[in-house]
């Protein structure tokens, strides 16, 4: 009987309705091979030849959102100001 491996981490991807993801689609489905070890070979090979992860976006500080942020709004201010309070319904 076989036995299971334990799962590291599973990888998974979708692809759109757009030329990119139609082209992608249609290769990896005209492939003779499974295409969850195509990638894994394709994975292999860049580890070979020592490329670099790809390096993670810089972070952004929260002071500078908040900033930003409040800049936009006393720039924009309010289009529409509303008159009186509500005096309810009349019945």
């Amino acid at each position: 009987m076989r036995v299971r491996q334990k799962q590291l981490k599973q990888i998974s991807f979708r692809l759109y309705d757009t030329p990119r993801d139609r082209r992608i689609n249609n290769f990896l489905e005209s492939l003779g091979e499974n295409q969850s070890e195509y990638l894994r070979r394709l994975v292999e090979q860049q580890m070979a030849r020592g490329a670099e992860p790809v390096k993670k976006v810089p972070e952004i500080s929260v002071e500078t959102v908040k900033k930003v942020k409040t800049d936009i709004e006393t720039k924009q201010g309010s289009k529409k100001r509303l008159s009186g309070g509500f005096k309810g319904f009349k019945v």
